[in-house]
């Protein structure tokens, strides 16, 4: 299986800081793993007009070693690829792999 994941993916996680009274006050990005992947785009799907620019949102589907710690909601940066990638729930079908749909929102 390793030798179909080509790629190499960094998964980050939100982590936040507290001051004394206990409100959060900063988010930061804490770096899970680096992980081989192989990423694949799945559709791109609606657009929508915000002024004065249009968005589209692109959906990938992400393949890594069942290994791989991955949530929903965390950030994936693939090598290759620019740009952030927001984690969708994430499954590991037959014990074999994980798979996670990402998406990423793009101004064009």
């Amino acid at each position: 299986m390793l030798h179909l994941l080509g790629q190499t993916c960094v998964v980050m996680r939100a982590g936040m800081e507290f001051d004394e009274y206990g409100t959060p006050y900063v988010q930061r990005w804490n770096e899970i793993g680096t992980y081989p992947c192989r990423l694949r785009r799945k559709r791109i799907g609606d657009a929508e007009r915000a002024a004065p620019r249009l968005k589209a949102k692109e959906t990938y589907m992400l393949y890594l070693p069942v290994w791989a710690q991955i949530d929903a909601g965390d950030v994936v940066a693939v090598s290759g690829y620019g740009g952030r990638y927001r984690a969708l729930a994430p499954y590991r079908p037959g014990g074999h792999h994980t798979e996670a749909q990402i998406e990423r929102e793009s101004g064009l």
